[in-house]
């Protein structure tokens, strides 16, 4: 076999250049030993014909001779055969690794879904109640259209980019029917939404919507809403309603966090906040847009972009985990 035609070969079954030509030295080196093994045989041979002639000290220096090469070959054989088991363990590593990495991956999403559960089952079990007066049925009462956007000069573009037009609404645990079941807000730990299928999201232009949730401290509901706008920005939106109007005597401000799961360290980064700005009237529904910026160790990044966060890590499966919060105020001032 020629040079060129085993190194295709060897390519073919993954091994690299440099390995292959430091194989194609030792087998080169092997055969032209064996070659100088075989003339030595061959000169033995003739030696036995000749032996009348010969001494027995050059005998025994010709069995000398051919015992210390035929030891050295041994051990070249033994070291390519070490070489070539060392690249096959370093081959099953490397598809070791990627198994490992895979793997990983599915334990961070089911890490993930346990919490989002978890934070629900704490949310149900721990429901403040204190001594406000209010039951569910307050909240059943069908809720006008009568939507609010921030209007400071620091929400003002944001309101702009972040509307979606003819968007359909869908949930992370499926259609949001009017009786669904509404949680207390963990504010200690914050509420998990789970956004998924990204690319289908993205391409039908849907709206991924949370659970609802109760606030402990102002009883209302709160939803918030994610979805890609036609550069694939991300957007970010929360959804109040349902305030009576005894937590309304003094005009009250709710501010927005999220962060988002970098799917390698398992750690939150921020990625948007919001203040509702304007007076929220009682068992009406306020929308408060909230201003993206992704903030990671190398920096603060604007307009993010579902690109940008598979880039840096974000996605996970197609998916993304987002933990947000929301606290609410008196404000000291008049009412917008």
């Amino acid at each position: 076999m020629d040079f060129l035609t085993a190194l295709e070969e060897a390519k073919q079954q993954g091994i690299t250049n440099d390995d292959f030509v430091r194989i194609w030295e030792q087998e080169m080196k092997l055969k032209q030993q064996k070659e100088e093994s075989r003339a030595l045989e061959l000169k033995l041979a003739v030696g036995k014909i000749q032996e009348s002639a010969q001494s027995q000290s050059t005998k025994d220096q010709m069995k000398s001779i051919l015992q210390n090469h035929l030891k050295d070959v041994q051990q070249q054989i033994a070291e390519l055969r070490n070489d070539l088991i060392q690249q096959s363990n370093s081959q099953f590593q490397k598809i070791y690794n990627q198994f490992d990495s895979q793997a990983a991956v599915t334990a961070m999403v089911i890490k993930n879904e346990l919490e989002l559960v978890l934070a629900q089952h704490n949310a149900n079990a721990h429901a403040y109640l204190g001594n406000v007066n209010y039951s569910y049925d307050d909240f059943q009462q069908p809720l006008p259209e009568d939507c609010y956007h921030p209007s400071s000069h620091d929400f003002e573009q944001t309101k702009q980019n972040q509307k979606p037009a003819k968007a359909r609404i869908h949930s992370h645990l499926g259609s949001v029917p009017e009786n669904q079941d509404e949680h207390i807000f963990p504010v200690d730990d914050g509420a998990i939404l789970c956004v998924r299928d990204i690319d289908q999201l993205i391409t039908d232009a849907i709206v991924t919507e949370s659970s609802v949730y109760i606030l402990p401290d102002c009883p209302g509901k709160v939803r918030l809403s994610i979805w890609f706008g036609g550069t694939n920005n991300i957007n970010a939106r929360i959804t109040i309603s349902g305030i009576k109007q005894q937590f309304l005597k003094k005009p009250r401000i709710f501010t927005i966090t999220g962060h988002i799961e970098n799917k390698n360290s398992g750690s939150y980064s921020p990625l948007f906040e919001g203040i509702s700005v304007k007076k929220l009237r009682p068992k009406r529904e306020m929308q408060v847009n909230t201003s993206i910026c992704l903030k990671t160790g190398k920096g603060s990044y604007d307009n993010v972009t579902y690109e940008d966060l598979v880039k840096r890590n974000f996605v996970i499966n197609n998916s993304l985990v987002i933990k947000w919060f929301v606290t609410s105020e008196e404000s000291q001032g008049d009412a917008a």
